[in-house]
């Protein structure tokens, strides 16, 4: 079993990510950081666990590269049947690991495994979890848009190809099949985690641990918005009016006209989410 945590600048945080990991009850792992350039004191960090932890093993990039591509450069260095990604702001509890590669190995028909996760913040430092909040109308508009369900991804490859067009983006972070993983991944900054959602899924079921195991930092990087990303990312300027084009050209691409066509009310309501949650970022940027 490999983790793997990609970070840039993530002094403030990785230190609680590495201790989580550690304090694992299960042993058998290895950790790999990949330092996507940082300019803080996250090597200097990194560096001290290594030094106490053989299993660490970390590389620093010469130069930052887009995030994907640090996803997938840490991907390409597992060696182990079984790995998972986490954040450098995010943190799992101490059964996580036994009790979802329990699961994926209990069946050869399951190829990743996530848990539940509940939302923090920090508040003067301190970890503070994130309740359901009541929704505005334009929220709840939102989410009918782009409804995502936490649910296990079964069934024939139609039906699990429909669930992850709606998965929800947790399950990046579960323990999967190394194997299927390199098969699967897309590295796109325009593309998003979806794609390698349903690319694993011709290969087989993602289940879920029904306990909260995850905790899901609300302050991290994916937190800063959608246009920071593109900006980031030096993304066309048609991304910025219609942001799943790319994703929708690939899924075309990849499965075809009938199951575009077989799921085009899903596709189509993620499109215009995206797109209206562009625009209307794209105005408050403007105020």
């Amino acid at each position: 079993m490999t983790i793997c945590i990609p970070v840039y600048n993530g002094e403030k945080t990785i230190q609680r990510t590495i201790e989580s990991i550690l304090s694992q009850t299960y042993e058998n792992f290895s950790l790999i950081i990949s330092d996507n350039a940082s300019t803080d004191k996250t090597q200097n960090i990194c560096e001290q666990y290594k030094k106490k932890d053989s299993r660490i093993i970390y590389y620093k990039q010469e130069s930052t590269i887009p995030l994907w591509d640090n996803f997938d450069f840490i991907l390409r260095n597992v060696e182990t049947e079984f790995f998972m990604w986490i954040s450098a702001d995010d943190f799992i509890l101490p059964t996580f690991i036994e009790k979802t590669i329990k699961i994926v190995k209990s069946n050869k028909n399951i190829v990743g495994c996530c848990s539940r996760s509940e939302n923090f913040i920090l508040k003067n430092n301190n970890i503070q979890i994130i309740s359901k909040q009541k929704k505005s109308i334009l929220s709840k508009f939102g989410s009918f848009l782009n409804k995502k369900n936490f649910a296990p991804i079964s069934g024939n490859y139609n039906q699990r190809m429909r669930k992850c067009l709606s998965a929800s983006t947790m399950f990046l972070y579960s323990v999967f099949r190394t194997d299927i993983a390199k098969k699967s991944f897309v590295i796109s900054s325009s593309i998003p985690e979806i794609a390698f959602f349903i690319k694993v899924c011709k290969f087989g079921e993602l289940h879920f641990v029904d306990d909260s195991l995850f905790r899901y930092y609300l302050g991290g990087t994916t937190s800063e918005g959608p246009i920071k990303t593109l900006r980031d990312n030096n993304a066309n300027f048609y991304l910025y009016l219609f942001p799943m084009m790319d994703f929708t050209i690939f899924f075309i691409k990849t499965f075809g006209f009938l199951q575009f066509f077989k799921n085009f009310d899903i596709i189509f309501r993620r499109n215009l989410f995206h797109t209206l949650h562009n625009l209307y970022n794209i105005f408050k940027s403007k105020k």
